[in-house]
């Protein structure tokens, strides 16, 4: 515990600080520059998949550009400026939550200058007017977000779910989302192929009531049951105006779920 490692966003020699030194020791004290690096997409893409996958598409971008804090104009990690300006002017509004007046925020068309530490209260006030409302996409939801998850809501209802390791360490996580694991695998072999127990913690459970059956989602696998990754053949092609400085992009259209599952 007396020992503290710290490193940049090197390629190279900062990785030993990262994972190397911290995992040896078993120290908890690191300072790294995940909050302005690959952390906010990386911890984003662990919502729907164990990998954390942080590519994320960004030549289209939102209808309602909602930017959280952050001071991307001053960390400018990889192409960040690039990527807020032009998302910010293609959306019909662009939305900065922020105590202070930052250079984005005067050029923002609302900006929400909320009081310290009231950051929860003003995202789960939105989230209920969208859920109240159905404005989001339930398809992208069904699919690609834990809503379908089943879960535990007994007091005692949180169980292990694996060691997640990432560069700065790991934690041990619980919850209450039910997973194959949480399932007798007798009862479980009426229906598909149990995993191995040492990862069948993977398998996130839900209700597919097109077969009125249990099914599932595979984190590791990133896919439902019985579903088989299709390369893409449609989708949309977006000429880049600052070429050749940024390459076009093609968009693949979003993928469906496997016929006949839709939980």
């Amino acid at each position: 515990k007396s020992i503290f490692s710290m490193g940049g966003t090197s390629r190279v020699w900062a990785q030993p600080p990262y994972g190397t030194l911290k995992s040896v020791f078993g120290t908890h004290n690191f300072h790294s520059a995940y909050e302005i690096c690959k952390g906010p997409r990386h911890f984003g893409g662990v919502l729907t998949d164990e990998k954390g996958s942080p590519w994320m598409e960004v030549e289209q971008g939102p209808i309602v550009y909602v930017q959280w804090g952050t001071a991307s104009e001053y960390s400018n990690y990889d192409s960040t400026n690039r990527t807020v300006v032009d998302c910010s002017q293609r959306a019909y509004k662009h939305i900065l939550v922020d105590p202070r007046m930052s250079p984005l925020g005067k050029e923002a068309d609302i900006w929400l200058p909320i009081r310290v530490g009231t950051d929860l209260a003003l995202s789960l006030g939105w989230l209920k007017w969208i859920v109240d409302n159905d404005a989001y996409d339930k398809n992208f939801v069904k699919r690609w977000s834990n809503g379908p998850f089943l879960y535990n809501p007994e007091a005692d209802g949180k169980t292990y779910k694996g060691y997640f390791l990432e560069m700065n360490g790991g934690i041990h996580m619980t919850s209450r989302l039910l997973t194959e694991a949480d399932l007798d695998r007798e009862w479980v072999s009426q229906f598909w192929e149990p995993a191995p127990e040492q990862y069948s913690y993977r398998r996130f459970i839900c209700w597919d009531a097109a077969n009125e059956k249990p099914t599932y989602w595979d984190a590791e696998e990133c896919q439902w049951e019985g579903e088989k990754h299709k390369i893409p053949t449609t989708g949309t092609w977006i000429e880049h105006p600052y070429k050749p400085i940024i390459a076009d992009a093609w968009l693949p259209d979003p993928s469906k779920f496997a016929d006949p599952a839709d939980p």
